[in-house]
């Protein structure tokens, strides 16, 4: 009998556990199915259509709109979109400029979306350029003209930098 009991209540306290954690999810963006309802409420204050992760990412740049428009909110969403080395402003074209270190993995639709959502009138465009990652040997510098005759060997373990 006390087996029964144990077993039942061993089945309680996982369903239990398993509901908590499915609660727990929806306070998480990412997870959140069901309460998005409730985030919609609060961002937008009605019902949004289309698929989870349209209204998931719906949310997240209304989240995004909402911080003022500074350095720490433009290397935010230039790092969702790659390796983001540095950040300019050009004041005489009132341009953002973003600096990747790789042009391969750059989604420059996705910044271009998140960008004009959080855009001032007074920025015209953003720009998006890029700069070759260079190996530092203790404390100097490779150029590039030296790269060619440097063997292959030489670079293992090196420190990148950005020149």
């Amino acid at each position: 009998m006390a087996e029964q009991h144990f077993a039942l209540m061993e089945e309680v306290m996982s369903g239990r556990e398993q509901t908590a954690n499915e609660m727990r999810d929806q306070f998480i963006l990412q997870r959140a199915s069901w309460a998005l309802s409730v985030w919609e409420w609060i961002y937008f204050r009605k019902e949004q259509s289309g698929s989870f992760e349209q209204r998931r990412e719906a949310i997240r740049r209304k989240r995004m709109a909402k911080k003022s428009f500074k350095l720490s909110a433009l290397r935010l969403i230039g790092a969702q979109y790659g390796t983001l080395v540095d950040i300019k402003e050009d004041f005489a074209n009132k341009e953002i400029i973003f600096v990747y270190a790789s042009r391969a993995e750059v989604d420059e639709l996705g910044l271009a979306a998140d960008f004009e959502y959080i855009r001032p009138i007074h920025i015209k465009q953003f720009r998006v350029t890029f700069k070759y990652l260079l190996v530092r040997e203790m404390h100097q510098v490779i150029k590039i003209s030296d790269l060619q005759s440097t063997k292959l060997r030489n670079f293992a373990g090196g420190e990148a930098i950005v020149e």
